[in-house]
């Protein structure tokens, strides 16, 4: 009886230590995706100046990743570890949402523990932007857009998002 117990419990760690193992070997590595694109981020915006940070971002044709991202790849961040791949289709949508100022609403959860990481893609597979995702409705997106507000989703842009990256 002993014995099956040790053989579970060496059994559950080894498990344990494989999906840890996952992580850290394809854990995206984001400071690397920030170093190797140089994307002239948007000022953070607030209600007093979004409408003008908006035009600004309009003038100087700046979105988030419309014309660049083909693949998006996402990462859980909670065991059990892993990750998907996304088709252009879906991709593009995705993009989409993002890129829709009613996906997002003013408000910010404080410290937020994400639970995925959504890394896009070029059409030649460079990492070229990505998204963080918390389950409670927060994201932290990376080239930031003002359209973004502070990253708190509204219901709609919440279940939109969640129904593609479920």
């Amino acid at each position: 009886m002993k014995r099956i117990g040790l053989t579970i419990s060496i059994a559950v760690i080894s498990i344990s230590l494989f999906y840890a193992a996952r992580w850290f070997v394809y854990k995206p590595n984001l400071d690397k995706i920030r170093l190797d694109n140089t994307y002239e981020e948007s000022e953070i915006s607030y209600r007093r100046n979004y409408r003008e940070l908006i035009q600004i971002d309009e003038l100087n044709n700046r979105d988030f990743l419309i014309n660049e991202a083909v693949k998006a790849i996402i990462y859980k961040t909670e065991f059990p570890f892993g990750s998907k791949e996304l088709d252009i289709e879906h991709t593009k949508k995705l993009i989409s949402i993002l890129n829709d100022s009613s996906t997002y609403r003013w408000i910010e959860w404080g410290t937020p523990e994400y639970s995925k990481i959504i890394v896009f893609e070029d059409k030649d597979g460079n990492k070229i932007g990505f998204t963080k995702w918390q389950s409670l409705g927060e994201t932290d997106s990376y080239p930031y857009r003002s359209v973004m507000k502070w990253g708190g989703l509204s219901k709609m842009g919440f279940k939109k998002i969640n129904d593609i990256i479920k």
